[in-house]
């Protein structure tokens, strides 16, 4: 059977041949995509920092330094840790309480 000189066959191959195009190409974007984006709002986040003025980043050192003063940086730290720590006594409390009333 053919069709203004092609056979069936040659359609047929050449049809599958397109959709595995097609299947590659969207395969490959979906892959790159996420990444371009980040990318791409990478170079928009770093103009937008330029245009309102670099922040300043603490150096290994100096951040070193200012853990080991005492004073109110220090006090700033161990209120953290201490509401961390208490935060986490109520996650476990909460939990607790959970599990006795399924148990």
């Amino acid at each position: 059977m053919s069709l203004a000189g092609f056979q069936m066959a040659d359609i047929f191959t050449w049809q599958v041949g397109v959709w595995v195009l097609i299947i590659l190409i969207t395969g490959f974007i979906g892959q790159f995509g996420k990444s371009f984006a980040k990318y791409v709002m990478s170079r928009f986040s770093r103009k937008k920092v330029q245009e309102t003025g670099p922040s300043v980043p603490v150096s290994a050192e100096k951040s070193s330094s200012l853990a080991a003063s005492s004073g109110p940086l220090s006090a700033g730290n161990d209120a953290k840790r201490q509401k961390k720590e208490g935060k986490a006594l109520l996650k476990a409390k909460k939990k607790e309480m959970k599990q006795k009333k399924k148990g």
